[in-house]
């Protein structure tokens, strides 16, 4: 048996880097509308396609749809008591003014995007640390899903339990 047979038996994939480059930059320029067509002379010509691009046409499409909505901010309360659902609401408001300061309403029609075109939406959420300790709302920043690897603890599942994000940084940083 060899390594990458027992991967694939086990439903992993074990991928080199340009390859992995090689596919997204596939798909970035399908999502670009960049790519190659040939003329019925044979002459091939790259650039925007003669044909509909689908793909590009249906993410657009629904992220409309999505962004058309209000996300809604949903707190269940963990009795039936009075108290439970003051509480409840309060984590409401308080939820919706964290989204507020951090202007998450203008980003989800990109995390939308990221969800359509990838299966998978990451979003980094910390503090704000330049700012006093009283106004440090929760910053949502966007991670590009196709940076983002399964962790080592690998499990199938409707969502990861963690995971490796790559990323670049000069040498001098």
């Amino acid at each position: 048996f060899s390594a990458n047979f027992v991967l694939d038996a086990f439903t992993g994939a074990q991928t080199g880097y340009a390859a992995w480059r090689r596919d997204t930059d596939r798909l970035d320029r399908v999502l670009q509308n960049e790519w190659s067509s040939i003329d019925p002379s044979g002459r091939e010509q790259f650039g925007e396609p003669h044909v509909p691009n689908i793909p590009l046409i249906a993410v657009k499409d629904r992220v409309r749809l999505v962004t058309a909505g209000t996300p809604s901010i949903v707190c269940r309360p963990e009795s039936v008591r009075d108290s439970a659902k003051q509480q409840a609401e309060a984590r409401e408001r308080y939820i919706g003014g964290y989204w507020e300061m951090s202007h998450v309403r203008r980003v989800v029609a990109q995390w939308a995007a990221d969800a359509m075109v990838t299966g998978l939406m990451a979003v980094k959420v910390l503090p704000d640390f330049s700012l006093p300790v009283g106004e440090r709302y929760p910053l949502y920043t966007r991670i590009d899903p196709r940076h983002c690897h399964p962790g080592p603890m690998f499990h199938p599942g409707p969502q990861p339990a963690d995971m490796l994000v790559s990323y670049r940084r000069p040498w001098r940083d």
